[in-house]
């Protein structure tokens, strides 16, 4: 049978990184998701290569059964205690013949794997007939079975499920969980439309068929989800290349909410609504039920809304809820979930008044103006690829002096130079925050930005607008502020417009502030602004590890320029990337390889030692011993140094 690329990468991003068992129709793996890893791989021959299943020709037949290889096989990889996870696709299930399969249980019974992760790929299943669907979800059934017994004998315990291409037509799968399951990931696939006919008509059954798709989702969780006693993660997923989403009703979330032990809920892809046709049949209204769940939830500390869409009355009930009761919730996400203002003032507000709450993430929601009242105890915020403006940046520095931040990302905010100076300037006055991502703001564009608009906003630009660092743009406040501030470990200044005459800047932000990681990727750096950062790294102590110069104007005389310059004294660079391009630059031989090995060899000390003509033989030994772990350092240095040899 083959699979669809969507099931493929669906599986893809199911898997885990440990060791695992793929039971699929014609190879048997192990490995894990690491390129690195090992795989071995046996392919069965058979007299059907590629297995065909449709409505006239599905049937078990013992032409299509697995040769009795796999079994050895399987039985060899289920005594390996590392193996953590096994996969199984629908095709396995029906092909394995009644010997095999009782074998085949006995030796899962006595793997005693102490945290297995079982995985189905159920995305073909509707394509066989009734009396494979049968046997496939017979033999499922066991699985499962097994693994509540196992459960109950202490005999090792299948804490994770993840189905694979479920529809809402196959929620019978989940009837047979074991009730001692702590993870489930749900992966659904889009369903068959209605078909063809004129516009309208077309209109009314796809709205029946949603309204039908939503119910038999809202009844899959209340029967089956809900009611695990040990349940502590959930994660319902819907296919990211699918043209529609998965509708959820207000209902279904409210049962979530309700779940004892439940302390994680997911939801990519997912539509959340409810339908005044469906109101009659509950007692309460969905929001109110949402309420009352979310206020009475000790358990829950993330709820992850992703790529999908939430009703704004929904929304806002979750976040009053968390601002009048709910005292567990850590972090609150509703990324790309085409939230209006309304309901991002509503999280802040929540954020304010909850003790508790540490994560917000809202990113990609064209937000605008939804006002600043507090960050709260927020940790870290997300509001990229939204439209901050200079006058959402004004709002936001305003409250980062008196905030608990560890790290925001306003990357993609439509940010000007007098946005960039305000957040700038606020930092000088934050001791908490150890990384922030402005990137892809036109910070340093002194044409760009519509600064502030409202009488708020300009008397914050105002108290910092006669300093003499903020005629020097964005650069020359971020500089001033962290001559002050002590904390910052990682600014990611990629493509802000940063140029060549911004060098001396550059050069004074690396002397005077105690980051170790700058971003500078695709901005407009020459060989001058290389130089002057060469000269700071050179002359003056700093505290840099990282420095990304990826897609600049660099040539030859810039990378040189770092590379001798950098190397002769510098001692605390880790890593300096410009990406793959040198690699054709005329005279530097392998580029970026040779720039990490030479790096590497000089964080070694051993490029100081060569110019001490009186290092001892301790000292080299010393120094060759931290590159033990890297031939292509030590090996090179010692071919170009053969005395070393002698010491």
């Amino acid at each position: 049978m083959q699979h669809s690329n969507n099931n493929t990468q669906l599986l893809l991003r199911a898997q885990i990184e440990k060791p695992s068992i793929y039971l699929g129709g014609d190879a048997l793996h192990l490995g894990t998701t690491s390129s690195s890893s090992s795989t071995i791989e046996q392919h069965h021959h058979h007299h059907h290569h590629s297995m065909k299943v449709d409505d006239n020709n599905n049937n078990h037949h013992p032409d299509n059964e697995l040769k009795p290889v796999w079994l050895s096989n399987v039985q060899t990889l289920l005594q390996q205690p590392q193996i953590t996870s096994i996969l199984w696709d629908v095709e396995f299930l029906d092909r394995v013949s009644e010997n095999d399969w009782a074998t085949f249980l006995v030796d899962l019974r006595h793997n005693t794997g102490l945290s297995l992760e079982y995985q189905f790929d159920v995305q073909c299943l509707h394509r066989y007939n009734a009396n494979n669907q049968h046997l496939i979800v017979s033999r499922l059934r066991e699985i499962l079975d097994l693994a509540s017994a196992k459960a109950l004998q202490l005999q090792g315990n299948v804490r994770k499920i993840v189905f694979v291409g479920m529809t809402s037509h196959s929620g019978q799968l989940l009837a047979y969980l074991p009730t001692s399951l702590m993870e489930l990931e749900v992966y659904f696939s889009p369903e068959s439309s209605s078909l063809p006919g004129d516009q309208q008509q077309q209109q009314q059954l796809d709205a029946n068929e949603q309204r039908e798709r939503r119910s038999r989702i809202e009844n899959m969780i209340q029967q089956y989800v809900a009611n695990l006693p040990e349940l502590t993660c959930c994660a319902i997923k819907y296919d990211e290349n699918a043209e529609d989403q998965l509708p959820i009703s207000t209902y279904a979330l409210a049962s979530l909410l309700r779940t004892k032990q439940l302390s994680k809920i997911e939801m990519e892809g997912c539509r959340v609504e409810s339908d005044p046709d469906d109101d009659v049949f509950h007692d309460v209204p969905p929001d109110h039920a949402v309420f009352e769940a979310l206020c009475s939830n000790t358990s829950l500390v993330l709820l992850r809304f992703r790529s999908g869409r939430i009703g704004t009355s929904c929304a806002e009930t979750i976040c009053r809820a968390l601002e009048v009761t709910n005292r567990t919730l850590q972090y609150l996400d509703l990324g790309n979930m085409e939230i209006p203002d309304s309901v991002a003032g509503a999280a802040f507000k929540a954020a304010m008044r909850n003790q508790v709450l540490r994560g917000l993430d809202l990113n990609l929601n064209s937000l605008q103006d939804f006002g600043f009242s507090s960050l709260g105890r927020l940790v870290c915020m997300d509001l990229s690829d939204n439209f901050l403006g200079d006058e959402g940046a004004l709002q936001l520095a305003q409250l980062i002096p008196s905030s608990r931040l560890d790290r925001f990302n306003v990357a993609e905010n439509c940010i000007g130079p007098i946005g960039g100076c305000a957040i700038a300037w606020s930092l000088q006055h934050n001791n908490t925050i150890t990384k922030i991502n402005m990137c892809d703001n036109p910070l340093c564009d002194v044409d760009a930005g519509d600064g502030p608009t409202s009488d708020i906003t300009r008397t914050i630009h105002n108290s910092f607008k006669n300093t003499p660092a903020y005629r020097q743009g964005f650069l020359g406040m971020l500089c001033a502020s962290l001559r002050q501030n002590r904390s910052l470990s990682f600014i990611n200044l990629a493509n802000t417009s940063i140029e060549d005459s911004h060098g001396p800047l550059l050069a004074i932000l690396l002397r005077v502030s105690t980051i170790d990681g700058l971003g500078l990727l695709r901005n407009h750096i020459g060989d001058k602004g290389c130089v002057y950062m060469c000269q700071a790294l050179v002359k003056y102590p700093t505290t840099l590890r990282v420095l990304l110069l990826q897609n600049n104007s660099i040539s030859t005389q810039g990378f040189y320029a770092l590379w001798k310059g950098v190397l002769s004294t510098n001692d605390t660079l880790v890593s300096v990337q410009f990406g793959n391009e040198l690699v054709e630059i005329e005279g530097v031989e392998r580029g970026q390889r040779d720039l990490d090995i030479a790096i590497r060899m000089n964080r070694a000390g051993l490029i100081r030692l060569r110019k001490n003509k009186n290092t001892t033989r301790k000292e080299w030994v010393e120094a060759l011993i931290q590159l033990r772990d890297n031939l292509d350092c030590s090996f090179p240095f010692l071919r170009e140094n053969p005395l070393i040899c002698k010491c």
